[in-house]
């Protein structure tokens, strides 16, 4: 997978000498202006996340869950509700649809896998370890409408990091691992159905956004910052999950 990986990386990346100042570069693009509780600036944060190879959250890593999973994202430490868990990023790799059907096979079976579709029909890999996220019913993480995840309740250490794949725009219903749940099957337009379950869980986890730290900070857009203090405070209405629904016919 490494090599595979560095063949979606820009120029210069596969050679370390060069990230310090690649970091650099994206930092100034991003122009955003956070100090964390820590006293961290975007920079710090930034150069220590790409260079452990995480634009989802620094406190997780990849352990083998069992046979029929795989491997999956564990926490390492405590990450509390209302903590961004991904953010999507300036190395995640868009996939246009046109772009896919010119890929041979064996692309199309990595992007297949550990690719998801966004509200525009494209395929987006991510780079770092969030593509190793798991499916679940009883997902602790949630997307939003802003390009990031958070923790919609708390995830203790050694528990898998997981995401409800009906929200991810699949291309075909699968059955997925029994979990006790009244839902067996994921279906592509489970956004349709749940949407306003998970909007519920989301406004309420929103509500811990300035409260608990946040090391992922500096991936979001500075305007989308003050909007979830916003929602945070009731002052702006949330944009629901639905966003990122796509509809295959448009």
């Amino acid at each position: 997978m490494l090599k595979i990986l560095l063949i979606f990386l820009p120029n210069g990346f596969q050679n370390p000498k060069k990230i310090h100042k690649r970091a650099k570069i994206v930092y100034t693009i991003l122009n955003n202006c956070y100090l964390s509780s820590s006293g961290q600036t975007d920079y710090d944060i930034l150069l220590s996340q790409f260079t452990n190879n995480k634009m989802i959250h620094p406190d997780t890593e990849i352990q083998f869950i069992n046979d029929q999973i795989g491997y999956g994202v564990v926490a390492k430490a405590f990450i509390p509700k209302g903590t961004i868990t991904w953010a999507l990023d300036n190395f995640d790799r868009e996939i246009t649809k046109e772009e896919y059907a010119n890929m041979g096979i064996e692309y199309k079976s990595i992007l297949d896998t550990y690719a998801y579709r966004n509200n525009r029909g494209n395929l987006v890999l991510c780079w770092d370890n969030a593509r190793f996220v798991n499916h679940s019913f009883n997902a602790n993480c949630l997307t939003t409408a802003y390009n990031f995840e958070l923790a919609v309740r708390d995830i203790q250490i050694g528990e898998q990091l997981t995401d409800d794949y009906g929200y991810l725009n699949i291309d075909a219903p699968f059955e997925a691992m029994e979990e006790g749940t009244k839902r067996k099957t994921v279906y592509p337009d489970d956004l349709l159905k749940y949407h306003k379950i998970w909007d519920k869980q989301l406004l309420d986890s929103f509500q811990h956004f300035s409260k608990v730290n946040q090391p992922l900070m500096p991936f979001i857009d500075r305007k989308v910052r003050e909007l979830a203090i916003l929602i945070e405070q009731g002052n702006y209405k949330m944009d629901s999950i639905l966003e990122n629904y796509y509809h295959p016919e448009s």
